[in-house]
């Protein structure tokens, strides 16, 4: 069953534009419910500390540091953004550069909302800082920034706004920047950790996101043409547009699942928010998981990559690629486009050969056919081997 994406329930009047009951319409769909969302929550603010922008032109490297605390955007003349765009375009990064899609973002959402749209100060400013860096600092990210902090009550109002935060998918576990590498943000880990010890595992969500008998926790992330059965969602965990969840699936805590990727029926991805040093497996965009599998224990799916029916990776299993001339033993990692297979290798002990559990990449999913198509070569392949998917 398809997701219905959200509602807005209220109409709320912020920075003379209206937010109207339903969905955004046009390009960025996904993107848009973000923003509607974050408006319309009851957050009293974004809970930012400040954001700085670094200067890309600047052989000195100058940056301008913007504090939340502060009423007065610094630059004269000029009004403060409203950070509730800055946060959702994001995308749960610490540090990122605006894109081409993010600016049309912008201009569509506010000449839909606003009488002189160019002159609204977020855009003003998304175009002056063009693509400058800019780094995030979260109120919550200082103050969890050690493990103490779980067990102190007074920072319950900080706790539901990141919790908040994480349901929208403006915040996440893990965040991947432009070079592709994956970043874990323990902070966000000890903030859902606070969150369990507080015994509050209920969640009122009215928006009909998942189908019955469906169990989404609070802090779970579910974007829009999501499709989920029968399944369970975890807190803190984030699953992006467009993925589709079969029966009896399992998206442990913190778990990341990239948009496009397919999670067949009974596959178990695992989830960890305790000890804070582990970190959530990630599938990322466009994988295929097939059913039964289970993917724990920090495991990276790198995209597109397609796992066979009752395939178990966790960071110890061996990943032996035999694509080459000479086969070589991966851990923690699925190389993109790989198609994996379950197996066993043989292993000498004093009372004879062991039997142990391992994974084999066997070929490469097309790169140049469709995505759908590629994807069904993938599966007929393994199919033809005579391995279920």
């Amino acid at each position: 069953m398809v997701l219905c994406p959200g509602v807005c329930e209220a109409r709320r009047r912020k920075g003379g534009f209206v937010l109207m009951n339903g969905m955004f319409g046009g390009s960025f769909g996904s993107n848009r419910l973000s923003l509607e969302e974050v408006f319309r929550r009851p957050f009293r603010e974004i809970p930012l500390d400040h954001f700085t922008i670094h200067d890309p032109l600047s052989p000195s490297g100058n940056k301008m540091t913007v504090s939340m605390e502060e009423n007065q955007y610094p630059v004269e003349g000029k009004e403060r953004p409203n950070v509730a765009f800055l946060a959702m375009v994001s995308k749960g990064r610490s540090t990122f550069v605006l894109t081409d899609k993010d600016i049309a973002l912008a201009e569509a959402f506010f000449a839909e909302r606003w009488q002189h749209p160019e002159e609204h100060p977020t855009l003003v400013f998304l175009k002056d800082v063009g693509k400058a860096k800019i780094e995030l600092v979260w109120k919550a990210e200082k103050i969890f920034a050690y493990d103490e902090a779980i067990f102190e009550s007074q920072h319950r109002r900080i706790i539901d706004d990141v919790i908040g935060l994480l349901e929208v998918g403006v915040l996440r576990a893990a965040s991947q920047d432009v070079s592709s590498t994956w970043t874990i943000h323990r902070w966000v880990q000890r903030v859902i950790l606070a969150y369990l010890h507080r015994g509050t595992l209920k969640r009122d969500d009215t928006r009909a996101r998942f189908a019955p008998s469906t169990i989404l926790q609070p802090g779970a992330c579910v974007e829009a043409r999501a499709s989920l059965s029968s399944s369970h969602i975890g807190i803190g965990a984030y699953v992006g547009a467009d993925v589709s969840v079969g029966t009896w699936a399992t998206i442990g805590t913190c778990a990341h699942i990239g948009r496009h990727a397919v999670i067949c029926e009974g596959v178990r991805i695992g989830g960890v928010f305790d000890p804070l040093s582990a970190s959530p497996t990630i599938i990322e965009e466009g994988a295929f998981i097939g059913s039964h599998s289970i993917v724990s224990d920090g495991v990276i799916v790198e995209r597109n990559a397609v796992i066979a029916a009752n395939v178990s990776l966790t960071s110890t299993t061996s990943i032996i690629d035999q694509r080459g001339s000479a086969f070589t033993i991966l851990k923690g990692r699925v190389p993109a486009r790989s198609i994996v297979i379950p197996g066993t290798f043989l292993q000498r002990s004093k009372f004879g050969d062991i039997s142990i559990p391992c994974a084999y990449i066997v070929g490469t999913r097309n790169d140049s056919e469709h995505g759908d198509a590629s994807l069904d070569a993938a599966l007929h392949t393994l199919r033809e081997m005579g391995f279920c998917t």
